[in-house]
C-alpha cells in the first residue's frame, strides 16, 4: 500500500508540473499557464460526464474521499481483527472447561 501511495504521488506530482508547462490558451503559447489543479480538474469531468471541467470545493474534496477511505480501512482493519481475537481468547479462557 505504501509504495502504490508513493507511486501515485510522483505520477500526480508529474502531471500538475507538467500542467503548470502548458499553455491555458491554445493558440497562445506565452499567455498564461495551466493551474497545477488542472489534473484534478480534468478527472472530475469523467465522473460528471461534463464538456468542461467546473471548479468547486466539493469536486476536489470528493478526490480525498477514496484516499481517507482506504488508509483509514487498511488502518482500521488490523486494530479491529485484533480486538475481535482478544475478545474470543478472553472468552475461552473464561469459560468452564468442559468434560
Amino acid at each position: 500500500m505504501v509504495a502504490g501511495l508513493a507511486v501515485g504521488l510522483v505520477f500526480i506530482l508529474a502531471n500538475m508540473i507538467y500542467a503548470t508547462s502548458q499553455p491555458a490558451l491554445v493558440d497562445v503559447p506565452t499567455g498564461p499557464k495551466l493551474p497545477a489543479i488542472a489534473p484534478f480538474l480534468d478527472i472530475g469531468t469523467i465522473f460528471y460526464f461534463d464538456d468542461m471541467p467546473l471548479l468547486t470545493h466539493l469536486g476536489f474534496g470528493l478526490l480525498l474521499v477514496p484516499f481517507f477511505l482506504t488508509t483509514v480501512s487498511r488502518y482500521g482493519e488490523a486494530p479491529a481483527a485484533q480486538a475481535a481475537v482478544d475478545r474470543v481468547e478472553e472468552r475461552r479462557r473464561a469459560a468452564p472447561a468442559g468434560p
